[in-house]
């Protein structure tokens, strides 16, 4: 079942409307998860919880985690599925949360029962 980690740098509106338009569906925030225990530490840390608590990162971070996981998959251990979002696709502005909201609403719709352990993906429009 997808459950979605939403990284500090995305707007938490953008949970709230995915859990508008899927109800049951977990979309949270990193500033409201695990009582902010997350916020400011390092991409090691939030990854490693992530993949222990089920959830998948949704980030824009392609400088530091994409080397975070290239050494993760070369020592053989497993990350919770990373989904990047580019930001020269969904500049951030106006609509950018519901542009968000809308392309990650189509991700759950149809990644919501696989497994994303192990598995990286760019968001599209």
């Amino acid at each position: 079942m997808l459950r979605l980690l939403l990284d500090e740098h995305i707007d938490p509106a953008v949970a709230t409307g995915l859990e508008r338009m899927h109800p049951g569906f977990v979309a949270i925030p990193l500033v409201r998860w695990q009582d902010r225990a997350y916020l400011g530490a390092s991409d090691d840390e939030i990854l490693s919880a992530a993949l222990a608590a089920g959830f998948t990162l949704v980030t824009y971070d392609q400088s530091t985690i994409v080397s975070l996981l290239r050494n993760w998959i070369e020592a053989g251990k497993p990350h919770p599925g990373v989904i990047f979002v580019p930001r020269g696709k969904f500049p951030q502005g106006p609509r950018w949360v519901g542009n968000l909201i809308r392309a990650l609403s189509a991700f759950h719709e149809r990644f919501e029962n696989e497994s994303m352990t192990n598995r990286v993906f760019y968001l599209e429009k």
